[in-house]
């Protein structure tokens, strides 16, 4: 293997950025350290780890080594470089890193763990431990460090220049588990914190949508301010913003000769906060149960797929009742399919489903339908039984791999087939 795959396979860099060092002085930049929002090849790591090119590199965002910087800018000599270090593997319970190489300015030490750590967690549980040392948590995900040069590794406890090649030296490689470095972190905290991001992740992709939408009112007058009001706010209650973060974005959105009563941010603020707790008047409107010929050729074809026996009048008056079940099931399903369809076409309606039902938009777009439970149970009781499986083995509903999360308020959702053939 190569020396660029063992250090990627060990290291795990972030490789949609990296830094450089830029020797020429221009009118846009100084010399030093710059960053490239660009991909970092394995060509690029190849020549950094071999000292061809000087290039550096961040941390990803759920890593599984972490390295500590020790500089001497002040010229004190390497008996203060090796005193923070000891000082440093004091405070890691005297466990030696898995790793030391020589910098420019003094030492990088790193430490491998046995499994990734959610960056934010252990960046938290490093500024403790490491609290009061002349030291620096490097690389992160937002500061970089130099690649480490192949042939400045030293050993750990002796500091002698380590003998072996660069693929022997990192197989050696002590991987300590957490709770030996420092307290346990926890597979809750963990997944809190994956959670967290996830999260952040997600509204950040909101708001990008939401300055599309913005970008139809670049500014809000005196006559299209209702207008704004019901197509903005059901955006950003989507999205997951509070009435106060709302106000301030719409506020932000007035035009500067507007003079009218939301100008006054209190009265915005109220109005918006009425938004919030009621709903769109469309989604209040009963629709009308379609009966259309093409609904009822699909229901009879359905239906016709039901079998039992029928030897005796009991058995064939049931076995018409569930052909009648079926039928009831698939026109009803037919009309709650064409309602959503319905609610598709209205932005302010689909906005307020996906306030209601998270990743709503997101299982529309898939194609993947929401069914509620009392949906079910209006065409039969204990349609868990047999209509459902029924519908599934028959092709005419396709169950999505989402799952039902009470907490979340989603239901579970399902591809609607009509092209069943008889």
């Amino acid at each position: 293997m190569s020396n660029t795959n063992r250090f990627v396979e060990n290291f795990k860099p972030y490789r949609s950025r990296y830094i450089y060092q830029k020797q020429d002085f221009d009118l846009f930049s100084i010399p030093g350290w710059q960053t490239s929002e660009s991909y970092l090849t394995d060509n690029m790591i190849e020549n950094a780890l071999t000292g061809l090119a000087i290039y550096g590199y961040f941390l990803n965002s759920c890593p599984i080594v972490f390295g500590i910087d020790i500089d001497d800018h002040t010229g004190r000599g390497d008996g203060y470089l090796l005193s923070v270090l000891d000082s440093v593997t004091k405070r890691f319970n005297n466990l030696d890193p898995s790793v030391l190489c020589r910098s420019p300015h003094g030492l990088h030490a790193y430490y491998f763990l046995t499994y990734p750590i959610a960056f934010p967690v252990l960046e938290e549980r490093l500024k403790t431990v490491l609290a009061g040392l002349p030291v620096e948590i490097k690389p992160t995900t937002r500061t970089g460090i130099r690649f480490p040069r192949i042939g400045n590794f030293l050993n750990a406890r002796t500091f002698l220049p380590v003998t072996d090649d660069f693929e022997k030296m990192l197989e050696k490689a002590e991987r300590y588990h957490p709770a030996e470095l420092f307290t346990e972190i926890s597979p809750a905290e963990i997944r809190e914190s994956l959670k967290e991001r996830k999260g952040k992740t997600l509204r950040l992709r909101e708001l990008q949508k939401i300055a599309k939408i913005e970008a139809g009112f670049p500014c809000i007058f005196d006559g299209n301010t209702n207008d704004a009001l019901c197509q903005l706010i059901p955006v950003y209650r989507s999205a997951g913003l509070t009435p106060e973060e709302s106000a301030i974005r719409f506020y932000s959105n007035l035009a500067p000769v507007y003079n009218g009563e939301l100008r006054n941010y209190e009265r915005l603020l109220k109005r918006i906060q009425s938004f919030y707790k009621n709903q769109p008047e469309p989604f209040k409107q009963n629709k009308i149960i379609q009966m259309d010929f093409y609904s009822m050729l699909l229901a009879d074809t359905i239906a016709g797929k039901v079998v039992g026996a029928t030897e005796t009048r009991q058995q064939k008056a049931a076995l018409t009742v569930k052909k009648n079940t079926v039928k009831k099931a698939v026109l009803r399903l037919e009309n709650w399919k064409y309602y959503i369809d319905c609610v598709k076409e209205n932005r302010q309606m689909v906005e307020y489903w996906n306030y209601l039902y998270p990743y709503f938009k997101k299982n529309i777009a898939e194609g993947f339908y929401p069914i509620p439970q009392g949906i079910f149970l209006q065409i039969h009781g204990h349609y868990n039984d047999w209509l459902l499986p029924f519908l599934l083995e028959v092709r005419y509903l396709e169950k999505s791999p989402y799952g039902y999360s009470a907490g979340n308020g989603t239901c579970l959702h399902y591809r609607i087939n009509q092209q069943i053939k008889t």
